[in-house]
């Protein structure tokens, strides 16, 4: 559990980096290329659905009743 543990840990930082990426690059008209914003598009349309299967695996792991204490205090920050 701990390996997973950081792998969520870490894909939450890599995509924080991104978005802050992506709100400079908004912040400034003409800084992102028309295949920029449509990659952005579509990779968001195509990954919105996973989120259902994230929230399910959550809500399973905190109806655990040993659940880690690193674990229980990452699934309240990602909801």
């Amino acid at each position: 559990m701990g390996w997973f543990t950081a792998h969520i840990r870490e894909g939450i930082a890599v995509t924080g980096h991104q978005l802050e990426l992506l709100r400079l690059g908004l912040a400034r008209p003409g800084r992102l290329d028309d295949a920029a914003v449509a990659r952005i598009i579509r990779v968001h349309q195509e990954q919105a659905g996973d989120l259902v299967y994230f929230q399910d695996q959550a809500d399973k792991w905190k109806a655990l009743p040993d659940l880690e204490l690193g674990l229980e205090a990452l699934l309240r920050g990602w909801q």
